[in-house]
């Protein structure tokens, strides 16, 4: 309760097709973090973990050009579950909306989810909150999520307000 959060947010948006660009791997550097995440948190070797997600592709690029076809775009703002997966575990969705011509904007809850890996490659992960969710008895299981939905709130308008001074200039 005491620690300043940082946030991390993925952008997907449409893009130019464009020649020399590299697909973004799935996951990125978070890779392998989540891969040994999965194992734990599911009892598995790590060796299945690694074939298992070594092979997903995806139809998005570091840092592509913008598409320039319109000045404006609808945004969808991507909050993912509660103790689960990390935003952009969900690329296919995401990449899929972009597509459409939307400005998708993935927020990564620190600590409300799998793993939340940061550019100094600091790992953060939900799983002493998982494991307290799970010894929780309903009533405590209800409160739980309750304040959290209040946090992902907060930091959804952190986000938009963010977006907004972006969008400002």
């Amino acid at each position: 309760p005491n620690e300043n959060r940082k946030l991390s947010v993925r952008f997907y948006y449409p893009s130019v097709p464009s020649t020399g660009f590299i697909p973004y791997p799935y996951l990125g550097k978070k890779m392998r973090y989540f891969q040994q995440y999965i194992a734990t948190q599911y009892h598995l070797p790590h060796a299945i973990t690694k074939l298992i997600f070594s092979n997903i592709k995806t139809h998005a690029y570091e840092n592509p050009p913008f598409a320039s076809d319109t000045t404006k775009y609808p945004i969808v703002l991507f909050s993912h579950g509660l103790l689960g997966f990390p935003s952009d575990a969900y690329a296919a969705i995401l990449e899929n909306l972009a597509s459409h011509g939307y400005i998708v904007v993935a927020i990564d809850h620190p600590y409300f989810n799998g793993l939340t890996l940061y550019q100094n490659d600091q790992v953060l992960t939900s799983q002493k909150l998982s494991d307290e969710f799970n010894k929780m008895k309903p009533a405590q299981q209800k409160e739980f999520q309750t304040q959290a939905i209040e946090r992902y709130k907060a930091d959804s308008k952190f986000v938009l307000d963010e977006l907004a001074k972006l969008n400002a200039d």
